[in-house]
């Protein structure tokens, strides 16, 4: 939705720059020369949406143009400031408002690469500006530790490449990984031989918290003919509390699924109920002389539903 603009400078920026004259001009003023031989002004386009937060809507106002780069869809932000006081954290704010308009951008289009998109504020104030201009200032004395995790690929761990040799080194965090990535296990008897051992030495080492925690993630997907495979591996590697614990947590999950088939028996009963009211609806149309179609389109069956009454054709 369009923001509301307050102030009289706002509504003069958001007015001026919908009109295309201005913005091109604007643009051709302002752009570095690199990005600007690459723009197609032609492909110029002003967009509705304001992505200010809330508490800045009575200080400042945007505009968003889409446009095409090098052929390539993009877009230029821009950002109108009125405040008195310059604001330490600009950048900060404007890479989330940045990752608005990728996110607007991604729903809209669906397919493609990201777009570019090139920030500008303008500032109003008298004081020179004096605020970090890239979100990595913010960093301080990490700056560049900052860039370097920022610009480069993000840290992926694929448990299923992990050997489980390796994964056992590790009493803690191993156990985490070792149950994820035995999600959808296939050998659930070999899985607990080895799970259930572990659990037990987290707990001597005073992880029995930490190890309850596990047992309600594994026993959460139970399937009911797991049942009591993980009740004769409990009593074989577990100490008695968490045994105990299984036992609670089986009752509690086989309760649930008791609820749950309850539950859906009553909807299928009452889907079920409504069908028949419906037919026997459709068997007093067609008694009193209407035709399969007419029922048919009335109680909202099948024509073939209503051939279980082996009546001949009606006349309407």
């Amino acid at each position: 939705m369009t923001t509301l603009i307050h102030q009289p400078h706002d509504k003069l920026f958001k007015q001026a720059m919908a009109d295309t004259r201005v913005a091109i001009e604007f643009f051709q003023s302002h752009l570095p020369a690199h990005i600007l031989q690459k723009v197609d002004f032609s492909s110029l386009k002003l967009e509705k949406e304001s992505f200010i937060d809330d508490n800045y809507k009575s200080s400042e106002a945007d505009v968003l143009y889409s446009v095409n780069i090098e052929n390539t869809p993009a877009y230029f932000y821009l950002l109108c400031e009125h405040q008195s006081a310059i604001d330490q954290h600009m950048s900060l704010r404007l890479f989330r408002y940045m990752l608005n308009i990728f996110d607007r951008h991604r729903k809209k289009i669906k397919k493609g690469s990201l777009p570019l998109i090139y920030p500008i504020v303008i500032y109003t104030g008298e004081k020179t500006w004096n605020a970090p201009r890239t979100l990595f200032k913010l960093f301080g004395e990490h700056e560049q530790l900052a860039k370097n995790i920022l610009l480069n690929p993000f840290q992926i761990i694929e448990l299923q490449k992990i050997s489980d040799h390796d994964l056992k080194q590790r009493l803690w965090s191993g156990l985490v990984e070792f149950v994820l990535k035995y999600r959808k296990v296939q050998d659930f008897a070999d899985y607990l031989d080895t799970l259930f051992p572990w659990l037990r030495i987290v707990e001597f080492h005073e992880g029995a918290q930490y190890a309850k925690v596990v047992l309600k993630y594994v026993l959460d997907d139970l399937d009911h003919d797991e049942e009591q495979l993980i009740v004769n591996k409990a009593e074989q590697h577990l100490s008695k509390k968490l045994e105990d614990e299984v036992m609670t947590l089986a009752e509690r999950f086989e309760q649930r699924g008791y609820k749950k088939g309850i539950q859906q028996g009553m909807q299928q009963g009452m889907q079920q109920g409504a069908k028949q009211t419906k037919l026997l609806l459709a068997k007093s149309l067609l008694t009193e002389g209407f035709s399969e179609v007419n029922v048919a389109r009335l109680t909202g069956l099948e024509l073939e539903a209503l051939q279980v009454f082996n009546r001949p054709q009606n006349i309407d």
